[in-house]
């Protein structure tokens, strides 16, 4: 999808959302809270592989092989992600 056409989908979006009500929005962004709270680790693990290999692509190749060895074990690593929400 081309950036063109996401925004043009974000700024039909935004006028959809401009007409609901207060209370509407409140369900929208509780519900959006809930999906990211329930999916916390494995959102914090991809952010961290996009990082991750953000650093890789922009490294001198030398130290490619060591960001690999720390991207692999990341991938497998289980993040302790703790914390309250009120939903």
């Amino acid at each position: 999808m081309q950036i063109d056409e996401l925004v043009r989908r974000a700024r039909n979006s935004q006028r959809v959302l401009e007409q609901l009500s207060q209370e509407q929005v409140d369900e929208i962004v509780r519900a959006i809270g809930k999906v990211v709270f329930d999916n916390a680790q494995e959102l914090a693990r991809m952010t961290l592989l996009m990082k991750l290999k953000w650093v890789i692509l922009t490294t001198k190749w030398k130290s490619v092989k060591i960001n690999h060895a720390i991207f692999t074990t990341l991938l497998k690593a289980k993040f302790p992600v703790e914390f309250s929400i009120k939903i």
